[in-house]
Formats: structure tokens, C-alpha cells, sequence
């Protein structure tokens, strides 16, 4: 026995040592005097306990005792012992058939100080972490919590929760969800996130983001992030929409009237939010510009409108970049800090017979489109809208259009619009140019397309569409540089 490197000891049916190798006095080197055979496993215990042989039964000796005897008498088991000079032991003891016992102990010191630096780097990488981040043992208790996670749940300090449950950490209706729902499925898939809500004592309601991870000891990671700024920014931008999308009339004298009055809603949601921004003294001069051109755009569109008919506007023979511009400017008005924008147009002047406001209602139709779809991104994705003027060139002239015909005896040039949004299913796409179709729900009108359709019929242009479900989607406007002959078909 004395060349085995682990400690091993055998006492019998009545807990005296029959026999042990030099290791196993060698570990226990306070307790090594009275390590010898017939010498009863708890004399040997309480000498050690006596001469601080047992570092973790430091004042409890007692209470340490009965434990270390509880668990010899329950029978085979594994148990850690931290020792006097620091060394750490497993030790494993098992019956024998006589009605005695082995006991096994291993050095683990090495071990111990792994984990010890292991889980010091993870603390300190957990502090360093701007979400709150905390961790559940399997029973529910709090083990531990880094400052970020005490600062939203409103604790004083790290050690506040610690011990406790981590339903004192949130409101009954919604630690009653997470007991039923989330942590059941974080058992089951290894993961969940979702969003609650946690009351503060300091600071009131706040929206929670919730990330569960199931930990290899089946207990639970959580980490938290405060936003409430991000609901305030979507709220803000929710609002917008609803300026830009404003409610369709409950009673439409016809399909144009509800054209007119769709675009009109949208020119004076972009006019009163520069107005704001004025008032503000928020890019004053930029925001005077966005308004004047919106009201250029809007004389337009009254004027059309008193004539009462889809006739079509005064078209002049112009370069299609300066409403383009306007457009991507009262665009741009709505989208905040989160969407960016980007416009590339040629440097020389793209000239075409046209109306500038049905150049204006193309780009901002197709923009307010890919707006709302770059909206619905899941956090975290890239949010842009890219719109592009370019003479069409023979790739482009190869597509097949979903609107209109695009003839080979005509030059074109492409408006094109792509975002990096939600993409579209083919049953959506399929749809989406019919009247009213809209997958927007209330806030839709189901008009804005429609009208891009409209304006691509009566200039004899056409509209193709790319959509790639979780990928993007791009339209292309072909407007006709050179009017052609054709006859003009009323809006769909």
C-alpha cells in the first residue's frame, strides 16, 4: 500500500483503523500521533479537530464533527476537505462486505487552485460586464450577481441577494411566469430570452431584457439588461409612424382621393416633425428646406386633387437626382439615430419627362417601406436603407419586372431601394402589390405600394423585386428616360 500515490486507510465494522499506508499519515500530519491501528475513526477526527487539522472546522468545531460523522455513517460517499496548510482532499469512502470501510483520498490541490483562478477571471470578467449578469444554484438561491445587476434590480450592494431566492427579485405575476414558462424552457432548449417587468423602488417600473442559460450544475445564468431607453426610442418611433402613416379616412370618395390623402398624411408627418426639430433649434436651416420641399411636394398634390380625377401632373422635362434628394431628406426625418442612410447617385443630371412629386411619392413610398422592415430586425441586426440612381444596364434590363414591361427599345434608369430588414415570404411578396394588401396590421394602409404601382403604369415604367427572408429586399424602379409611346392605365 505504501506505493500507491493515494492515501488509503481501512477501518472496520466498528470504525477502528485496521491498516493505513504512509500517505494517508502523511495528509493528515497534525492527526499523524494517533493514526495507528485499533484507534477509533472519530478519536482520530477529534485529535485533528483539537491540533487544527481541519481548516473549514474552524470555530465550529463541534457542528463540523457531527457533519464529518453523519456522512461516514450514511455510507459510500465523496466529500472535499480543505486541511490546515491549505492542501485540498477527495475523499471517497466505500463499505466492504464485512461491514467495514475504505477510504480513498486524493490531492486536489491543483485542481482547486485551477477553478479558484479560473472562476477569479470569471468574476472579474462578470464585473466588467455592462449587463447585469447572476447566478442561481439549482435549488433557486442567489450565489452571486455583479454590480451591473444590483444597480437595475435597485439592491445596495453584490451581496444583497445572495442566499436568498431569486423570486425576491422580481413581482409575483412575474416570478410566477419565469417558475411556469421561461424556466421550464430554459431547462428544455438550454436557453431563453424574453422581456419582463421589474418594479424599483428608486425609479419605478422598468422593462427588463432576459437572457437564461442553463449552467452544467443545473443551476441558472441570468443576464439582465435595462431598456427602457430602447422602449422610449421605439415609442418615439411608433409615433412617427403613426405621423407618416396616418389613418386611412373611414369614407373614400374613390381609390385616388386615398392616394392623395396617404401621401399628404406622410408630407405633413415629415412637416411636423422638422417643425419640432425647429422648435427644438435642431438643424434649423436643414429642417426649413425638408418643409419647403414637403410643401412643394403638397401644392402639387392639392392641385391634383381639386381637379378631382386621376389625371395625370404636369410632367417637365427635368434631372430625376433633386427629388430624389428631397425624398431621402423628408425620409430621413423619421428614421432617428437607429437607421442609417445612404443615397448614390450619379454626378451627371439623369434627365426624364416627369412630374417631380411622382418621383418624391416613388422614393418615399418604396423608403417608408423598407423603413418599417428595418424596424421589425430583431436587435442587434444591422439597420440601413440604401437608396441608388443608376442608368439601367443590360443585367438590369434582364430581369423580369412584377410590375409593368420593360420594352428593349427603351433606355432606363433604375431608382433602386434596398434595406436590410425581415426580407419577405413568397407569399407576401406575391401580394404585395395588390390594393390595400398590408401586413402591417392597423398601423397599415396598404396604399403605399399601390401608389408606386400607379406611378410605374402611367409613366410606362416597371418595378422588379429581390426579397430574401431574413436577408433584405431590394426594389427597382425602371423609369423610362425617353417618353414613349403607350396608353396609360389607371393606378392598381
Amino acid at each position: 500500500m505504501d506505493f500507491v500515490p493515494q492515501a488509503i486507510a481501512r477501518y472496520d465494522a466498528r470504525g477502528r483503523l485496521v491498516m493505513c499506508n504512509l500517505r494517508y499519515r502523511a495528509v493528515h500530519s497534525r492527526s499523524a500521533p494517533v493514526i495507528e491501528p485499533g484507534r477509533h475513526f472519530e478519536d482520530i477526527l477529534r485529535y485533528g479537530l483539537e491540533h487544527g487539522e481541519y481548516a473549514e472546522a474552524v470555530g465550529r468545531e463541534e457542528e463540523w464533527a457531527a457533519e464529518r460523522l453523519r456522512q461516514r455513517r450514511s455510507g459510500n460517499h465523496i466529500c472535499e476537505q480543505l486541511l490546515a496548510d491549505g492542501r485540498w482532499l477527495q475523499i471517497t469512502e466505500q463499505k466492504t462486505p464485512d461491514g467495514g470501510q475504505v477510504s480513498l483520498c486524493v490531492d486536489i490541490t491543483r485542481l482547486k487552485q485551477a477553478l479558484a483562478r479560473s472562476d477569479r477571471e470569471w468574476r472579474a470578467t462578470m464585473a466588467a460586464a455592462r449587463d447585469g449578469m447572476g447566478i442561481a444554484d439549482a435549488m433557486g438561491k442567489v450565489r452571486h450577481v455583479n454590480r451591473a445587476f444590483a444597480e437595475i434590480f435597485g439592491l445596495g450592494s453584490e451581496t444583497d441577494c445572495v442566499g436568498q431566492h431569486w423570486r425576491m427579485l422580481y413581482p409575483p405575476e412575474v416570478a410566477a411566469f419565469l417558475e411556469t414558462t421561461a424556466i421550464p424552457e430554459t431547462r428544455r432548449q438550454g436557453h431563453w430570452e424574453g422581456e419582463v417587468t421589474i418594479w424599483r423602488a428608486q425609479g419605478g417600473r422598468v422593462p427588463l431584457e432576459l437572457s437564461l442559460t442553463l449552467r452544467d450544475d443545473g443551476g441558472l445564468l441570468c443576464a439582465a439588461r435595462d431598456i427602457t431607453s430602447r422602449k422610449r426610442v421605439m415609442m418615439e418611433q411608433a409615433l412617427l409612424r403613426d405621423q407618416l402613416q396616418a389613418v386611412q379616412p373611414r369614407e373614400i370618395v374613390s381609390r385616388f382621393s386615398s392616394e392623395i390623402g396617404h401621401d399628404l398624411n406622410n408630407l405633413l408627418a415629415v412637416i411636423e416633425a422638422s417643425a419640432d426639430m425647429m422648435r427644438d433649434g435642431i438643424a434649423v436651416e436643414k429642417n426649413a428646406e425638408r418643409i419647403l420641399a414637403a410643401c412643394r411636394s403638397g401644392k402639387d398634390l392639392v392641385s391634383r386633387l381639386r381637379d378631382q380625377g386621376p389625371k395625370t401632373s404636369e410632367r417637365i422635362l427635368m434631372d430625376i437626382r433633386p427629388p430624389v434628394y428631397n425624398a431621402c431628406e423628408l425620409l430621413r426625418v423619421s428614421l432617428g439615430d437607429e437607421i442609417s442612410l445612404d443615397l448614390d447617385q450619379p454626378e451627371d443630371p439623369v434627365m426624364i419627362d416627369a412630374a417631380p412629386t411622382d418621383v418624391v411619392q416613388v422614393v418615399l413610398n418604396l423608403g417608408i417601406n423598407a423603413r418599417d422592415a428595418v424596424w421589425a430586425t430583431p436587435p442587434g441586426r444591422e439597420r440601413h436603407i440604401e437608396v441608388k440612381v443608376a442608368l439601367a444596364g443590360e443585367e438590369e434590363l434582364a430581369v423580369q419586372p412584377r410590375i409593368g414591361e420593360i420594352r428593349k427599345d427603351c433606355p432606363y434608369c433604375v431608382i433602386e431601394v434596398h434595406d436590410t430588414g425581415t426580407g419577405m415570404p413568397k407569399a407576401i411578396a406575391k401580394n404585395i402589390f395588390v390594393p390595400s394588401f398590408t401586413t402591417k396590421g392597423a398601423n397599415g394602409s396598404g396604399l403605399g405600394l399601390t401608389i408606386v404601382a400607379g406611378v410605374a403604369q402611367n409613366y410606362g415604367g416597371a418595378i422588379a423585386l429581390d426579397s430574401v427572408l431574413g436577408g433584405g429586399t431590394t426594389f427597382k424602379f425602371f423609369w423610362p428616360l425617353l417618353q414613349a409611346e403607350f396608353e396609360p392605365v389607371g393606378a392598381a
